[in-house]
């Protein structure tokens, strides 16, 4: 009999990182808590991270205008933190806010279903 080959579906893949370099951490937002100067980012790994009101936020195949702010719980994002664990930079992913985060949207006679 032949081997087959473990197989899995990817939520992410992470490509030419450099050898002396960290790739980005994968995370779901847990919660959130509102601090001067910024926001505590509690992940649901059990990871935290420090996001200051001037982190770049940026959307993933997008132009949406994200800001910290739009982080919210829930949130899939890769976060590039330095070592003391402050976001030095952050991608999220869609949907870009909870009141996108439903299970089927209409639009102009088609239906996008979440999988």
């Amino acid at each position: 009999m032949a081997s087959i080959p473990p197989q899995a579906a990817a939520s992410v893949i992470l490509t030419n990182i450099p050898e002396d370099g960290t790739a980005p951490h994968y995370i779901q937002v847990a919660s959130m808590a509102q601090r001067s100067g910024g926001r505590q980012i509690n992940a649901s790994d059990g990871s935290s991270y420090w996001v200051s009101d001037t982190c770049t936020v940026f959307p993933y195949l997008t132009r949406n205008m994200l800001y910290p702010q739009s982080i919210f719980e829930g949130a899939w994002c890769l976060v590039w933190p330095d070592a003391q664990g402050n976001a030095q930079k952050i991608m999220m992913f869609p949907p870009y806010g909870p009141e996108q985060d439903e299970t089927v949207q209409s639009q102009g006679g088609w239906k996008l279903e979440r999988v």
